[in-house]
């Protein structure tokens, strides 16, 4: 299975911020 940009992109909405309970993409903490 070839992995994409989109796929990283989902994966990486599900990792949260603990104290702000917030996904690290939505922070901003993530540029894509």
């Amino acid at each position: 299975m070839a992995v994409s940009e989109e796929i990283v992109r989902e994966e990486l909405k599900k990792v949260i911020d603990p104290e702000l309970f917030v996904n690290i993409v939505d922070l901003g903490l993530i540029y894509v």
